[in-house]
């Protein structure tokens, strides 16, 4: 009677946290991955089509951000009363100005301090590439479909 306890306990741990163990699962499995194949000499088709659905995840995920924001902001602001919720607003706007002017402020020192592009030797010259266009294939057309 103990094992079936035993594994009803863990089968109950397991499901709870189902989404925790496949999350560092996925990380394990993509670091091994990139492990292997960092030796491996990949030509540039090849490496667009083995990111193609790491690409997909990235622009999934980019697309359901802001619908959440603003139903988490819609509800949040529909429980508050009035006046609670203009005091938050103020603070918001508050804190919203306060943080875009300091790194604003940062951005411009920084600049100053560090001067980017000072050093550079080489023009970029537009319409000098040397680069050729690659050929599209018909692969290509239809991950640009999903895309």
């Amino acid at each position: 009677m103990v094992p079936e306890r035993l594994s009803r306990r863990v089968k109950r741990v397991v499901m709870a946290n189902l989404l925790v163990i496949l999350t560092v699962a996925g990380v394990i499995v993509g670091v091994m991955i990139g492990l292997g194949v960092r030796n491996v000499s990949l030509t540039r088709t090849q490496i667009i089509y083995v990111g193609f659905p790491g690409e997909l995840l990235i622009r999934l995920l980019k697309m359901i951000i802001i619908p959440l924001v603003v139903c988490s902001l819609v509800s949040g602001s529909a429980s508050l009363d009035p006046k609670a919720l203009g005091k938050l607003g103020g603070w918001a706007m508050l804190f919203f100005l306060v943080t875009t002017l300091i790194s604003s402020s940062i951005g411009v020192v920084l600049a100053f301090i560090l001067t980017p592009g000072v050093d550079s030797t080489k023009p970029k010259v537009q319409g000098m590439d040397d680069d050729v266009p690659a050929s599209k294939e018909v692969i290509d057309s239809f991950l640009d479909l999903v895309r």
